[in-house]
């Protein structure tokens, strides 16, 4: 859901999700959901390479704690419970043209017996 609403199609096929996120835009679309699946990245870099959650990669508006000899590389999505549903929420005046005047991801676990349909 997030992806999709990310601007244009001419921009989704040439941007990427690492991008995204290392620009650290609070409008960012892909972060809130990485965060809600507790996603974890992987950088590399000349003194060798480092994994860590998402949520410690922020540090603030526009920075991250990547080094400027660093690139992020891979992100880790953990497997989510069978049980689990998530959904990504965006305000824009435009849809996914505009950036997100507010971008919301949950990620919710039902217990006990699934439900029959």
């Amino acid at each position: 859901m997030a992806a999709l609403s990310m601007a244009s199609p001419q921009v989704r096929n040439r941007g990427t999700i690492g991008g995204n996120i290392c620009n650290a835009v609070p409008s960012a679309d892909s972060a809130p959901a990485l965060l809600a699946l507790n996603a974890s990245v992987k950088i590399r870099g000349p003194k060798g390479e480092r994994t860590l959650p998402l949520n410690e990669f922020f540090t603030g508006p526009r920075t991250t704690v990547l080094g400027e000899d660093e690139l992020l590389y891979e992100i880790l999505v953990p497997n989510q419970d069978p049980m689990s549903r998530s959904v990504y929420l965006k305000l824009s005046p435009r849809h996914s043209m505009d950036l997100a005047v507010v971008g919301v991801a949950a990620v919710g676990v039902r217990e006990g017996e699934s439900a029959k349909r």
